[in-house]
């Protein structure tokens, strides 16, 4: 799709058949192949274009996504990838999908300050260990942001070499340390926090840092298999800030990895006090 794309082309195919157009909405999305080459931004530099809205193109390798755009940010459309790996949906109050790489893999064709305030829910595909540049990033970009998702990079079913089953057995939630270090970076503005299923694990270091990142927390979805179930009851009493950001949330969706993960209700409710219907992947829902 993007191979035909660029800005001196629309410009000879479009624009100079609008001489009076004095704004532009432009919105284009696709996934793409390791074959692709990047959009030459330059193209869009011409006199005509620096007239218009400013264009950003994101090219985010490791989530596979080309994204052409301009400010401000104004999607209120649902955009379906042609490619059959997955189906990406994309709202004027939803942001899906960016990786960790996307923060140096952003271009202009003039001097902008990037921000989305309409976006509500952002979607990070975690291909590298989380970083806090990241979320520093995420924090200035995103300021208006109640949603994260987390999830690993798509990868296509009729994939069979060894290289992607390796890469589709991975599910460890991990951080780097500068941000597992951290203690003063908050997103206050979130207050639901999802991880996929595929995460089988996370351990309690990385959990403990995603309750300080977001102090106002009241709605989660994650896998929490015994390990961290464990070290949360073992840590509860022994830290107030585990105690009171568990006490925070009132809604709880557990989505278990394997079967021996399933909680009782005692353990859940000593937890998450607050919460009265607890989600399980059968539908189930435990009540007080």
């Amino acid at each position: 799709m993007f191979l035909t794309v660029d800005g001196t082309r629309l410009e000879r195919k479009l624009l100079d058949k609008m001489p009076r157009l004095a704004s532009l909405d432009l919105n284009i999305f696709s996934t793409f192949s390791d074959e692709d080459d990047p959009i030459q931004i330059e193209t869009f530099k011409s006199f005509t274009w620096e007239q218009l809205n400013p264009v950003v193109y994101w090219y985010d390798i490791h989530a596979q996504q080309h994204t052409l755009f301009t400010l401000p940010y104004k999607l209120d459309r649902v955009c379906h990838c042609l490619d059959l790996s997955y189906i990406v949906v994309v709202s004027c109050f939803q942001f899906k999908h960016l990786s960790n790489d996307f923060v140096s893999t952003c271009v202009s064709n003039r001097s902008i300050s990037l921000c989305f305030e309409r976006v509500r829910t952002l979607s990070l595909i975690n291909t590298t260990p989380l970083n806090l540049e990241t979320f520093l990033w995420i924090q200035k970009v995103f300021p208006n942001i109640t949603t994260v998702e987390l999830r690993e990079k798509d990868v296509h079913p009729l994939a069979e070499n060894d290289e992607d089953e390796e890469e589709r057995s991975v599910g460890v939630l991990s951080m780097n340390e500068d941000l597992l270090l951290d203690t003063s970076l908050q997103i206050s503005s979130v207050t639901k926090f999802c991880v996929a299923a595929s995460f089988e694990r996370i351990d309690y270091k990385t959990f403990y840092r995603f309750l300080r990142l977001f102090p106002n927390l009241v709605d989660l979805e994650l896998n929490i298999g015994h390990p961290l179930l464990h070290d949360l009851l073992k840590h509860k009493n022994e830290d107030g800030l585990v105690e009171v950001a568990l006490a925070r949330i009132n809604q709880l969706k557990i989505i278990s990895w394997h079967e021996s993960d399933t909680l009782t209700d005692a353990d859940i409710h000593y937890l998450f006090p607050k919460v009265k219907n607890i989600v399980k992947p059968e539908d189930h829902k435990y009540s007080e």
